[in-house]
């Protein structure tokens, strides 16, 4: 608060205690509404900064990510005109700290910022990493799918095997039953037929051997048919035996007990034969062991119907679940384009936000480390003078680099001009050893008497020790070089000894070494009139 009380200085107000005129509340309301750049833009020209870059700073402190408190924002913006906006040469203690203040507050928002542009930045790496592991989840499921469906598919086929199961106990069962019955047919027809026996023997024979009818023998006699037909007796038996059971019994005669006592036996007879028949059958139990496992065989594949039913169910679920999870991974895996597309703009916001705050940064940076003019104008004098100041050093080193090399030129021409200077002195001296030479030898030829003349060779041989292989490049020197090779240098048309034109003088021909005949090596021909025109 002090420091905002410091720099909270009126802004030319010269009339500040004069009485209130007509107008002054809706012009001193207008006032209020101004912009503040443009309330201080005669402080902000004074230090020479533009209503552009104050707006910039104090729209740093209303910035979301600041979060300081009201009083601390209002008492940097009241701050800023006498701080940052002064020159940095120009400010003192106070106004530095002020500056401190507004660069903390600046550099806060940026790292909030660079920090919000990194969790954007990571978000983007998660969701790019995470398609790998979709395309993974996607291939599971599809695996989990086909290996759900190949359990539902091994469900039905255990289904279908236990319902064919089913068929063939239910097949199986049947045919028991028709053995047993067919087996047991026999015995139960004797069993029917004993049954029916004794019920018409005390019933109807009965009924008629006593004569104790109600109403007529007829309907008894018509029950007792049946089984009269399957007596074992005589057919004559039957045929009689139908009149006397017609009879009262107090009618009958002798024949007629006869006939009646016979017709008895054939009843006990019949009895005893089917007793005997059904005690004569041993297979029936058989049979029906067969026909209790062939139904408990059934039980057994029904249960197992009904437990493979159950697994074909669950298979099925299971299935289901599979399909499900393959659709949200599938769902999953398309949602990664737009996910990602998401990802990047939110990213790409905040990196533009980030950009636009790092110009206000520049702002501040500027505004921060601005010079005053009267610095700045002291500085390009510095610098000039030091530029003037390195000017005339290079200057300097250019001219003495100058006469280095100049002098460096000079001795070179010196020694260039030695070196030919003992070379001319060295030839002349070659050369006059080599007319030394070639004189002596002239005068010995003259020497020789004209009686004896002997044969001149058209080329005068030259020893090898003629001219030493120490002469200069520029003179002939040659001889004879070990077995099977010669050495010469070439002798330059300006520098022959006789004067005249080497076209005149030489004429090259091939010479074999006498040591070694195979050898040859072309050199200049000496002739003899060469040796007199010397």
């Amino acid at each position: 608060l002090l420091l905002a009380l410091r720099f909270a200085r009126p802004i030319c107000c010269p009339h500040a205690m004069a009485p209130a005129r007509k107008g002054t509340k809706r012009a001193a309301q207008a006032a209020l509404e101004e912009p503040l750049h443009k309330k201080l833009a005669p402080v902000l020209k004074k230090h020479g900064v533009t209503q552009a870059s104050f707006k910039q700073m104090a729209e740093v402190l209303e910035h979301p990510l600041t979060q300081l408190p009201e009083e601390c924002k209002k008492m940097l913006l009241a701050m800023l005109p006498q701080s940052l906006c002064v020159p940095s040469d120009c400010r003192e203690d106070v106004q530095n700290l002020g500056v401190t203040m507004m660069a903390e507050v600046v550099a806060s928002i940026e790292t909030k910022i660079r920090e919000a542009v990194q969790s954007e930045e990571a978000k983007v790496h998660a969701v790019e990493s995470s398609k790998d592991q979709l395309e993974g989840s996607r291939k599971e499921a599809e695996q989990h799918l086909k290996e759900a469906q190949d359990a539902a598919q091994l469900r039905e086929n255990e289904l279908q095997s236990s319902s064919q199961a089913v068929v063939a106990a239910k097949a199986n069962l049947a045919k028991k039953e028709e053995e047993q019955r067919s087996g047991d047919q026999q015995a139960l027809a004797a069993e029917a037929e004993k049954a029916e026996t004794a019920e018409a023997f005390s019933g109807s024979f009965k009924t008629l051997k006593e004569g104790s009818w109600a109403t007529s023998p007829k309907e008894h006699l018509e029950a007792l048919a049946p089984v009269l037909s399957k007596l074992p007796m005589e057919e004559s038996l039957k045929t009689a035996a139908v009149p006397v059971l017609m009879q009262a019994p107090a009618s009958r005669g002798v024949f007629d007990a006869t006939v009646l006592q016979q017709l008895e036996k054939s009843f006990e007879d019949r009895r005893a034969q089917l007793t005997e028949l059904l005690l004569e059958e041993p297979q029936r139990q058989a049979r029906a062991e067969a026909c209790r496992e062939a139904q408990a065989q059934l039980e057994e594949a029904e249960e197992k119907q009904k437990e493979c039913s159950a697994n074909v169910l669950a298979a099925k679920q299971h299935q289901k679940e599979a399909a499900c999870g393959l659709k949200a991974a599938g769902e999953a895996l398309e949602q990664f384009e737009p996910n990602l597309k998401a990802a990047m703009e939110l990213r790409d916001e905040q990196q533009k936000e980030l950009e636009a705050f790092l110009g206000v940064v520049r702002g501040f940076t500027e505004l921060k480390d601005r010079l005053s003019a009267k610095r700045l104008r002291e500085l390009a004098a510095e610098a000039k003078a030091e530029a003037k100041a390195k000017a005339e050093a290079e200057a300097e080193q250019a001219k003495l680099e100058a006469e280095a090399a100049e002098k460096a030129r000079i001795e070179a021409e010196e020694a260039q001009k030695a070196r030919i200077e003992a070379e001319a002195a060295e030839k002349a001296k070659m050369e006059a050893e080599v007319a030394e030479k070639e004189t002596t030898q002239a005068e010995a030829a003259e020497a020789v008497p004209e009686s004896a003349p002997e044969a001149v060779p058209e080329q005068m041989e030259v020893q090898p020790e003629a001219v030493p292989m120490e002469a200069s490049p520029s003179h002939t020197s040659w001889l004879n070089s070990p077995p099977g090779g010669c050495r010469f240098r070439r002798i330059p048309d300006v520098t022959w000894p006789w004067g005249c034109a080497s076209d005149e003088a030489l004429s090259l021909r091939s010479w074999r070494n006498p040591r070694e005949p195979n050898s040859s090596c072309k050199f200049p021909q000496i002739t003899r009139e060469m040796v007199k025109a010397r």
